[in-house]
Parts: structure tokens; C-alpha cells; sequence
């Protein structure tokens, strides 16, 4: 078990906070005292995590068969992990491992469901930045967005 990250965690909480009290990710991150309480890099990494998942939510679903029907803490927090590992290229053992611990700090029975969603994304890095499941007269035009 690994530890779970400061400015992941501070991540989630902003990011529910947002969507719970209906403002920007942005807006909830600089007025969080937490924010300021933690190493600067620590809180600009939390910072890069809220907005782009934020901007990203959407497309990060993708990997799980019914969204709705997961939890939005947990959704959320997986919603990280993907996010670190499709646009910030972090390895994935080191994502699906922080993604788990963040998933197992809000919902321990949800762990399992964490790894499974996180190796799949893991295991689809790839393909999603060659957008190799789209119409190659379209492909370009779909890796560049």
C-alpha cells in the first residue's frame, strides 16, 4: 500500500466541493486554505489535477460501463488517475496505485473496482493518444484535440 499523495487528495476534495456547491474548480482551489497549507509544488500539482479533469471529465468516463451508477467521490477520484495517466503521462503502476489509495480513502469497498477501471485505462494509454478507434479521415483532427 502505498501513501496517498497530498495534492491528489487536496485534488478530490476541490473537485467535489466544486460539483457539490455548483462553481469552478478554480474558484473552490483559491479560496481552500488547504491549498496554501501544503509544498507549493504539491499545490500546483492539485491545482493542474482540478482544472484539467475539470475541462476533462467527459472523456475520462469513457472507461467505465455506467458512470452514474459509481459513486461521485469514487468516479471522481478515478477521474484523476485517468486523467493523470491520458494527459500528464504518468506511469501507470504509479497512477493506478495513487488512484486506488484515493478510491480505498473515501470507499474502502471500492478498491478493487479502482484497480480493474485504472488497469484498463492503463492498458489503453496507447490507443487513446493515437485515437486509433477512430475513422482514420478523422484521426488527426481527434489527436490534436
Amino acid at each position: 500500500m502505498s501513501k496517498l499523495s497530498p495534492a491528489r487528495k487536496l485534488a478530490l476534495d476541490v473537485l467535489m466541493e466544486a460539483d457539490r456547491r455548483g462553481m469552478y474548480a478554480r474558484d473552490v482551489l483559491s479560496s481552500r486554505a488547504s491549498a496554501k497549507a501544503i509544498d507549493q509544488r504539491d499545490s500546483a500539482f492539485a491545482a493542474r489535477l482540478a482544472l484539467g479533469v475539470a475541462a476533462t471529465q467527459g472523456i475520462l468516463d469513457q472507461f467505465l460501463d455506467k458512470p452514474k451508477k459509481v459513486a461521485p467521490r469514487v468516479r471522481m477520484a478515478l477521474r484523476i488517475s485517468a486523467f493523470e495517466m491520458l494527459y500528464l503521462h504518468t506511469p501507470g503502476r504509479v497512477a493506478v496505485s495513487q488512484g486506488v489509495e484515493l478510491v480505498r480513502s473515501g470507499a474502502k469497498s471500492a478498491a478493487g473496482l479502482a484497480n480493474a477501471v485504472l488497469h484498463k485505462v492503463a492498458d489503453n494509454v496507447e490507443d487513446f493518444a493515437t485515437a486509433s478507434d477512430v475513422d482514420e479521415s478523422e484521426r488527426r483532427l481527434v489527436r490534436l484535440s
